[in-house]
This record gives C-alpha cells, structure tokens and sequence, in this order.
C-alpha cells in the first residue's frame, strides 16, 4: 500500500473541514483533475496511464491526504482470503485449545470473505508435518498459520512455500530466521523467566534445588523458556541450585516418571518448573508423593487440570496464553501481509498472563 500524507497547511479548493474526514476516490479524481477510471487504474498500478498523469494523481492524493482503502477495494473486487492453518494434533491441553479457536473462528468468518480451513499432523512427527506443509503448499492459499518445530526441513520447505508467494506466520514458537515470516505467541524466554522470579519468590529457603521439565528440547518456544529461566535464576538467585528433570515428549506417563524419579533423588529439590506438555503426568506424581506440600510448581497452559491443581495447592501459578487471541492475530497478520500493509502490531502482542489460585478466571475461558 502506497500512503502519500502532507503536513502543510495546502487546502486549495478544498476547505480544512474537508481534511477532517476521509479523502475518496472522487475527491482524488477532482484533485488530479482526471476521472474516476484514470484514478482506479492509477492507484491499482494497471497499465496503460501516461507517466505524467501518474505522478499527477500521486501529487494530488499527498495533497489531500489520500490513502487507498483496501478493505473497500476488496468488497469491490468480491476478494475472497484463503488461508490456512496446519495445527498439530495430540493429548497436549493448550493445542486442543488452540483447535477449538481456530474452529470457532473459521465457523464466524464463514459468510464473510475469509476462508479458513485445517489441516492436522503431530507436532514431533517431522515426516508428518513436511507432509502436512507440502498438501498446504499445493492448495496455493494466500497465507498458512502453522505451529511447527524448527528443523532444518520444516525451514526449507516453509521457504519453499514462501518463494512461491504464500504468506507464512508462524504460532506459538517461533522460526527466527525464516524469510518473510510473522510470529504471533509469547515471549517464551520472558515466560521462563517470569516461572524462575515465581518460583525463587514463593520458595521457603533461598538455597534449594530447582528442576525443569520440558517438553520437547526440539522445540524451540520449550528452549527459549528453559533459557530465560536458567538465566534469571543464574544471575538473580545464585544460590539455587539447577536440575534439569528431562523431557517427557508430551508423553503424561513419561512425565510421572521423570518428577517421580526427580523427588527421589532430590531430597532438596524445593521447587519444579514444568516448562511445556506433561501437566497431568506431574500433577500424578505430586499427588503421589508426601513432599507435594512442600514443593513449588509452575507450569504452563490453564486447561481443567491445572485449574484443579491450582485449587487444591499442588500448582502455585501457572503462566498461560490466551489461545483466542492467537488465532485472531494469525487472521489479522495474515491479511495485512496479503495485502502489503502493516499489521497493528500492539493489537496482536500476545501478552504473558500468570494465574494463581487468587485469580483464577471463571468459566473455561481457555478451555
């Protein structure tokens, strides 16, 4: 989108209340002097317009500050967006969340001029997912969300897709060095950090061990989390001690063992990070064990189950996002990048939000 604005007091035939609403279409054609169709074909960049006349009608829309509507010029063309989302499926709490967002916004967009459809692959399965990307690929949508891991396959073949015009945003973890790519989720470094200041705050002693569960180490939101908490805890709390617990793959029963495994070969382990995947896994071996009331634990994503263990003291906060609010960004990122505008980029900040037992939200508000 070209926007040509003035700063200068110029109003000529056109008196400062003019300036106070919109400039249209007719108003640059009365500006340049030319007609509608000559303004239409100037604006559109279609062919066949004198170069003079062009750099006329450009001239006139800086003087009356006129900026393309492109939502207007849509409806007018009967424009219909074609986007996609590949979304990984699972047991994981936050990613059914996420496809019941998705859902429920591609059912609203229905009668509009958004299309969305879905298309589904395990998030560790490599294999799976390029395959799921390549089916996405085919279909030449205008843009694809997708929650993926950062291998060196999903890379090329996320640019493969992007060479070939399809816009590309990425949720929830993000691939920095992805051309042309857009990245709506939390800062997950700040999250982990924000779990290391929670769990250094509510601990009785300011010398015990602290452990972190992930899970997945090939994925890169659960890295960055582990990154901002060994960091803070490294040059805030120095005389915590770090244990690192393992990964559970989102595997529950894998999870149980690894925390059950920790307790017991930590007798001083004062506090758990569960930094991703595996909720219902920790909360079973807590449950299990006489020291689950003298433990603090954060974890990740409010779904019914860390709501429960929220009530009942097991979880002392958990740090979630509002998987909603996700979804309608990847839309609105989507669309603006389709028609070569800026997105309102404070609009689809995804904020970190921390529950405690105090402020847990009514309903099932990510549920």
């Amino acid at each position: 989108m070209l926007t040509l604005c003035c700063g200068c007091a110029f109003f000529g035939d056109y008196g400062e209340e003019h300036f106070m609403n919109k400039a249209t279409v007719r108003d640059l054609a009365k500006a340049a002097g030319v007609s509608l169709a000559t303004v239409d074909r100037v604006i559109n960049g279609r062919s066949k317009v004198h170069v003079r006349t062009v750099e006329k009608v450009w001239q006139a829309a800086a003087k009356i500050n006129f900026t393309k509507d492109i939502d207007a010029a849509n409806i007018a063309r009967q424009r219909i967006y074609r986007f996609c989302f590949v979304l990984p499926t699972g047991t994981n709490a936050f990613f059914k969340t996420l496809m019941r967002a998705c859902k429920r916004e591609a059912a609203l967009q229905r009668d509009g001029r958004i299309q969305i459809e879905i298309i589904t692959a395990p998030q560790l399965d490599n294999d799976r997912l390029l395959g799921a990307l390549e089916d996405a690929r085919l279909e030449n949508y205008d843009a694809i969300a997708t929650v993926t891991q950062d291998s060196p396959e999903i890379r090329t073949k996320l640019k493969q897709i992007a060479r070939g015009g399809t816009e590309i945003v990425n949720l929830v973890s993000a691939i920095p060095t992805l051309d042309n790519s857009k990245f709506v989720g939390i800062d997950n470094a700040a999250a982990g950090r924000c779990a290391a200041e929670l769990l250094c705050k509510f601990s009785q002693t300011d010398h015990v061990e602290l452990g972190i569960l992930l899970g997945s180490m090939i994925l890169r939101d659960h890295m960055e989390r582990r990154f901002g908490f060994e960091q803070k805890i490294r040059s805030a709390y120095p005389g915590h001690k770090l244990i690192f617990i393992g990964e559970c793959n989102d595997d529950r029963h894998l999870a149980e063992d690894l925390v059950s495994k920790a307790l017991g070969e930590h007798p001083d382990l004062g506090g758990i990070y569960s930094a991703g995947g595996g909720n219902i896994g920790v909360i079973a071996a807590l449950e299990k064990s006489d020291r689950k009331d003298e433990l603090c634990v954060v974890a990740h994503e409010l779904s019914s189950h860390s709501r429960a263990a929220l009530k009942s003291g097991i979880f002392d906060a958990v740090i979630t996002q509002d998987a909603g609010h996700e979804i309608r960004s990847a839309i609105r990122i989507m669309k603006a990048s389709v028609d070569g505008v800026d997105p309102d980029y404070q609009q689809n900040r995804i904020r970190i939000e921390i529950f405690i037992e105090g402020n847990m939200p009514v309903g099932e508000m990510l549920e």
